[in-house]
């Protein structure tokens, strides 16, 4: 009777320490930098390794050296401070030179000058078939065509009124579906 007491007591504490040292763990990564004394550090730290890595494999090193150099330089000096025992600003260094590697050298937008305008060409008695293929898309169960596609029918209807021979066929397709709810259990 004593000893299934014992073993009842010892496991339960066995499990309370598995539990203790799981949860303990979390948000901790195995160190991989060599300069720190630690197994386990926080997460943030080596986030922030792994984003200033990352740009300088997509090459920003070279694309913009001295904000590149910025985000390195707090990342060490958030590893510097974290073996310093200062854990919470270590964090947020970290953090910082994580969002400043990720924002590195954002793409440049630039204005493409528009194409111009083709001018549609009368139809010739010898040519008499144009071919156009309109990509609508209807609402289920409606017929319907949407606003966003009314732009490019009226494209069809504004070459009709520039020359007024031209005759044309819409053709199109559309799904009627029936849907059935499911029984209830």
């Amino acid at each position: 009777m004593k000893l299934k007491h014992v073993l009842r007591i010892v496991g339960s504490a066995a499990a309370a320490c598995c539990l203790v040292t799981l949860y303990g763990c979390a948000g901790y990564e195995v160190n991989k930098n060599k300069d720190m004394p630690y197994y386990y550090i926080h997460k943030e730290l080596p986030t922030a390794d792994r984003a200033v890595e990352s740009a300088r494999r997509a090459g920003k090193s070279q694309q913009c050296p001295n904000e590149f150099k910025a985000a390195e330089d707090l990342k060490d000096k958030a590893y510097a401070t974290y073996k310093a025992c200062f854990t919470k600003e270590a964090i947020a260094m970290a953090n910082d030179a994580t969002a400043k590697a990720n924002a590195l050298c954002p793409p440049q937008a630039f204005a493409e000058e528009p194409l111009p305008p083709i001018v549609a060409a009368e139809p010739t008695p010898d040519i008499f078939k144009y071919c156009i293929t309109l990509h609508t898309e209807f609402d289920v169960n409606k017929t319907e065509i949407r606003p966003q596609y009314r732009d490019e029918i009226a494209k069809v209807g504004d070459f009709m009124k520039q020359y007024p021979t031209t005759t044309a066929v819409i053709e199109g397709t559309t799904v009627t579906c029936h849907f059935t709810a499911p029984k209830a259990w």
